[in-house]
């Protein structure tokens, strides 16, 4: 009988880190229609990696200095709606690729940038998936394994159970931040500037943390609730 674990452990700078002065109890939205008081983060006139899509706005935090040639960021799916999370996923189940896609996203000054703090962990057994989804012959004695333990029984070798563990955490990471306040003014007319886009996440949405240059995605999930 052999088991096998797996756990996985992510935790990065970020490239323009929080400032945790900012920090500040607010309210955030549960699918129950209830509200709790959570720390969000807080920036304002940041310029970020932004978009704004059919049923979520997107916004990409890039961390900083990572190992080798990969760039990793963590995209956060904000609904629309502030009980959208549940039609979100159900619209990325169906269509997996929209993760690795390559949106849209452009720089664009936020004059409000709100994000809970987090950290959690999930545990599951991966068999009982991985069977479901018909990869059987690692978990049955048929010989399968024979190379990778040394021994006359090796044959008769299998995997009992595969339990997987991940783990995230969000935080400030950093004591700067950026802002700044723009005007125009023309003459004696002073025109209006373009109304800023906002992102704040006081209700449930999805993220994932993906490598940039390869595309590859390390870490998917979903917050409903920051406590």
């Amino acid at each position: 009988m052999v088991v096998l674990a797996n756990a996985l452990y992510f935790k990065g700078d970020w490239l323009d880190p929080f400032d945790a002065y900012n920090t500040r109890d607010r309210d955030f939205h549960l699918l129950n229609g209830k509200t709790v008081r959570v720390p969000l983060m807080a920036k304002g006139y940041t310029v970020n990696f932004y978009g704004s899509f059919d049923d979520f706005k997107l916004l990409k935090l890039p961390y900083d200095h990572v190992q080798g040639n990969k760039q990793l960021s963590m995209y956060v799916f904000l609904p629309h709606k502030k009980d959208g999370l549940q039609d979100l996923m159900l619209k990325f189940d169906s269509d997996p690729s929209l993760l690795t896609k390559q949106y849209d996203l452009r720089r664009e000054e936020l004059e409000v940038f709100l994000i809970p703090k987090f950290k959690f962990s999930y545990a599951f057994t991966a068999s009982n998936s991985m069977i479901k989804l018909g990869l059987t012959l690692p978990f049955c004695p048929k010989g399968e394994l024979t190379e990778m333990v040394d021994s006359p029984h090796s044959d008769t070798v299998f995997i009992s159970r595969l339990f997987h563990k991940s783990l995230i955490e969000v935080d400030e990471e950093g004591t700067e931040a950026a802002s700044a306040t723009i005007s125009f003014v023309d003459g004696c007319a002073m025109r209006i500037p373009k109304p800023r886009s906002s992102f704040v996440a006081d209700h449930p949405f999805m993220f994932m943390i993906k490598d940039d240059t390869s595309g590859v995605v390390f870490f998917t999930g979903a917050l409903l609730n920051p406590k």
